[in-house]
Protein backbone atom coordinates (compact mmCIF):
# COMPACT_ATOMS: atom_id res chain seq x y z
CA UNK A 1 0.00 0.00 0.00
CA UNK A 2 1.45 3.75 -1.09
CA UNK A 3 0.07 6.71 1.07
CA UNK A 4 0.56 9.87 -0.91
CA UNK A 5 1.37 13.02 1.24
CA UNK A 6 1.22 16.80 0.58
CA UNK A 7 4.64 17.63 1.57
CA UNK A 8 3.24 20.16 5.00
CA UNK A 9 1.84 16.86 5.92
CA UNK A 10 4.92 15.33 6.76
CA UNK A 11 6.38 15.47 9.97
CA UNK A 12 10.23 14.83 9.85
CA UNK A 13 9.82 13.97 13.48
CA UNK A 14 7.88 10.96 12.48
CA UNK A 15 11.21 9.83 10.57
CA UNK A 16 12.87 6.68 11.52
CA UNK A 17 15.64 4.37 9.99
CA UNK A 18 16.63 0.57 10.26
CA UNK A 19 20.24 -0.01 11.34
CA UNK A 20 22.62 0.84 8.55
CA UNK A 21 23.77 -1.83 6.07
CA UNK A 22 26.60 -1.74 3.88
CA UNK A 23 26.21 0.40 0.29
CA UNK A 24 25.70 -1.42 -2.71
CA UNK A 25 27.44 1.69 -4.23
CA UNK A 26 31.11 1.41 -3.16
CA UNK A 27 31.09 5.44 -2.91
CA UNK A 28 29.25 5.45 0.31
CA UNK A 29 29.45 3.33 3.15
CA UNK A 30 26.22 2.75 4.72
CA UNK A 31 22.21 2.75 3.53
CA UNK A 32 19.75 3.30 5.75
CA UNK A 33 16.40 2.30 5.02
CA UNK A 34 13.85 4.89 6.23
CA UNK A 35 10.72 3.91 7.80
CA UNK A 36 7.56 6.73 8.72
CA UNK A 37 5.62 6.11 11.79
CA UNK A 38 2.39 8.20 12.50
CA UNK A 39 1.83 5.60 15.91
CA UNK A 40 -1.43 4.75 13.50
CA UNK A 41 0.57 3.12 10.88
CA UNK A 42 4.11 2.70 9.89
CA UNK A 43 5.30 3.10 6.47
CA UNK A 44 8.76 1.66 4.48
CA UNK A 45 9.22 5.27 3.06
CA UNK A 46 7.53 8.59 2.02
CA UNK A 47 6.03 9.83 -1.15
CA UNK A 48 5.18 12.69 -1.68
CA UNK A 49 2.72 14.81 -4.50
CA UNK A 50 5.17 17.09 -6.35
CA UNK A 51 3.49 20.46 -6.65
CA UNK A 52 4.01 21.36 -10.03
CA UNK A 53 3.42 25.05 -11.26
CA UNK A 54 3.34 24.28 -15.54
CA UNK A 55 3.88 21.77 -18.06
CA UNK A 56 4.69 21.72 -21.88
CA UNK A 57 4.15 18.82 -23.80
CA UNK A 58 6.01 18.91 -27.01
CA UNK A 59 5.71 16.34 -29.81
CA UNK A 60 9.14 14.88 -31.00
CA UNK A 61 9.81 11.61 -33.09
CA UNK A 62 5.95 10.44 -32.77
CA UNK A 63 6.84 10.49 -28.86
CA UNK A 64 5.37 13.14 -26.54
CA UNK A 65 7.73 15.03 -24.76
CA UNK A 66 6.26 16.82 -21.40
CA UNK A 67 8.46 19.29 -19.58
CA UNK A 68 7.67 20.05 -16.03
CA UNK A 69 7.89 23.09 -13.72
CA UNK A 70 7.97 22.26 -10.28
CA UNK A 71 7.16 24.92 -7.89
CA UNK A 72 9.18 27.51 -6.40
CA UNK A 73 7.83 27.16 -2.66
CA UNK A 74 7.97 23.23 -3.11
CA UNK A 75 11.23 23.42 -3.90
CA UNK A 76 11.77 25.59 -0.57
CA UNK A 77 9.59 22.74 1.70
CA UNK A 78 11.67 19.86 0.08
CA UNK A 79 15.07 21.78 0.71
CA UNK A 80 13.79 22.17 4.68
CA UNK A 81 12.57 18.66 4.96
CA UNK A 82 15.80 16.92 3.66
CA UNK A 83 17.72 19.48 6.14
CA UNK A 84 15.48 18.75 8.84
CA UNK A 85 15.56 14.69 8.55
CA UNK A 86 19.72 14.67 7.82
CA UNK A 87 20.09 16.90 11.46
CA UNK A 88 17.94 14.38 12.51
CA UNK A 89 20.54 11.85 12.60
CA UNK A 90 22.73 13.62 14.51
CA UNK A 91 25.79 13.39 11.91
CA UNK A 92 28.59 15.86 11.67
CA UNK A 93 29.02 15.10 8.19
CA UNK A 94 28.38 17.50 5.80
CA UNK A 95 24.24 17.33 4.47
CA UNK A 96 24.11 16.83 0.70
CA UNK A 97 20.73 18.41 -0.58
CA UNK A 98 20.77 15.57 -3.49
CA UNK A 99 16.80 15.86 -3.60
CA UNK A 100 16.08 19.55 -3.74
CA UNK A 101 19.59 20.04 -5.86
CA UNK A 102 18.38 17.43 -8.44
CA UNK A 103 14.70 18.96 -8.26
CA UNK A 104 16.18 22.19 -9.21
CA UNK A 105 18.86 22.18 -11.65
CA UNK A 106 17.83 19.39 -13.62
CA UNK A 107 15.25 19.76 -16.16
CA UNK A 108 12.65 17.93 -15.66
CA UNK A 109 11.29 16.36 -18.67
CA UNK A 110 9.76 13.14 -19.53
CA UNK A 111 8.47 10.86 -22.53
CA UNK A 112 5.07 9.52 -23.24
CA UNK A 113 3.52 7.10 -25.98
CA UNK A 114 0.20 9.27 -26.46
CA UNK A 115 -0.48 12.60 -25.24
CA UNK A 116 -1.24 12.25 -21.75
CA UNK A 117 -4.13 13.55 -19.99
CA UNK A 118 -2.72 15.28 -16.92
CA UNK A 119 1.07 14.90 -15.27
CA UNK A 120 1.26 13.87 -11.90
CA UNK A 121 4.86 13.74 -10.30
CA UNK A 122 5.70 11.74 -6.54
CA UNK A 123 8.92 11.85 -5.24
CA UNK A 124 9.81 8.91 -2.97
CA UNK A 125 12.12 9.27 -0.23
CA UNK A 126 13.50 5.48 0.40
CA UNK A 127 16.58 5.86 2.87
CA UNK A 128 19.61 7.60 3.47
CA UNK A 129 23.25 6.98 2.53
CA UNK A 130 26.37 8.47 4.47
CA UNK A 131 30.03 8.15 3.35
CA UNK A 132 33.02 8.88 5.25
CA UNK A 133 32.52 12.85 5.22
CA UNK A 134 28.54 13.47 3.86
CA UNK A 135 24.92 12.04 3.81
CA UNK A 136 22.19 12.43 2.00
CA UNK A 137 19.30 11.14 1.15
CA UNK A 138 18.38 8.66 -2.01
CA UNK A 139 15.24 9.39 -3.27
CA UNK A 140 13.31 8.10 -6.85
CA UNK A 141 10.90 10.40 -9.41
CA UNK A 142 7.42 8.78 -10.36
CA UNK A 143 5.49 10.20 -13.05
CA UNK A 144 1.28 9.46 -13.20
CA UNK A 145 1.78 7.12 -10.65
CA UNK A 146 -1.91 6.71 -10.12
CA UNK A 147 -2.35 3.51 -10.27
CA UNK A 148 0.74 1.59 -11.58
CA UNK A 149 4.01 3.01 -11.27
CA UNK A 150 6.97 3.81 -14.03
CA UNK A 151 10.14 5.05 -12.49
CA UNK A 152 11.90 7.61 -14.47
CA UNK A 153 14.69 8.68 -12.25
CA UNK A 154 16.78 7.12 -9.82
CA UNK A 155 18.40 9.67 -7.72
CA UNK A 156 21.65 8.47 -5.90
CA UNK A 157 23.48 11.58 -4.99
Amino acid sequence: MNIYHNIGDINYKNIMFHKPVTNKIPNYKFFYKIMYDTHIFTLNSVIINVNIDTYTIIEENKKFKAIVQINNNFLESIKELEKNILKNVNSNKQIIYSCYKYLLFNKSTYMFDKIPETINLSLRLSGLWESDTTIGLTTKIYVNDYPSTVKLSNITC
